[in-house]
């Protein structure tokens, strides 16, 4: 297989890269500040190798998460780069620096101010949650953000702790929230933000 194949096909962000058991008695992984995640179902890789992990519920979500987030698009722009440029354009992945004006906490340490979450988008994939074309990056757009504070990146301070990590509001903080993938949890979509709250309240006490 060419370079540019094997390129291509590590840019598709959310494929299984591997299969973690979740049978009973299967160890969790670590405790966060919200606390202690449960039995993940997928584990998923980007370009760079950093892992992200796919939850099978909104409780593992909120419990794998370190801070879950109602906030507003402030900016995106061109962030670090990552790869050989003499590769072609599929040798070199851009990832970007979105601001996010934080409008209300729902669990974790952060609860004001503005964030900079940092976000590999990907062409040929519209309307998914890594489509920079996709109406919950533009700026003023709205939703709820599951956050890994833990980056280890100067100036980025944040990055979604998964794929399932967005929950877009299409009609504001008075809406509802929407999917923003094939892989956003059904228990996350279709609750305002404070019915969302509600239940993340229960799975953080």
């Amino acid at each position: 297989m060419g370079r540019s194949r094997f390129v291509h096909g590590r840019l598709r962000f959310v494929l299984p890269a591997v299969l973690v058991s979740v049978l009973a008695g299967c160890s969790t992984s670590p405790t966060t500040a919200t606390g202690p995640a449960q039995r993940l179902a997928v584990v998923s890789e980007e370009p760079t190798g950093r892992s992200h992990d796919m939850f099978s519920s909104l409780a593992d979500l909120v419990r794998g998460s370190d801070a879950v987030v109602v906030g507003t698009i402030v900016s995106v722009t061109p962030g670090r780069a990552v790869g050989d440029p003499r590769d072609g354009e599929e040798g070199e992945v851009r990832f970007f620096d979105v601001v996010v004006q934080i409008e209300e906490r729902l669990a974790g340490s952060r609860d004001s101010g503005e964030i900079t979450i940092e976000v590999l988008f990907l062409e040929g994939i519209r309307g998914s949650l890594f489509s920079i074309e996709s109406p919950w990056w533009r700026p003023d757009a709205s939703s709820v953000f599951f956050l890994n504070l833990d980056t280890g990146l100067p100036g980025r301070e944040a990055v979604l702790v998964s794929p399932q990590g967005l929950y877009f509001l299409p009609d504001g903080f008075a809406g509802k929230t929407a999917a923003s993938g094939p892989d956003s949890i059904p228990e996350a979509v279709g609750l305002t933000v404070a019915e969302l709250g509600v239940l993340i309240a229960g799975f953080t006490e």
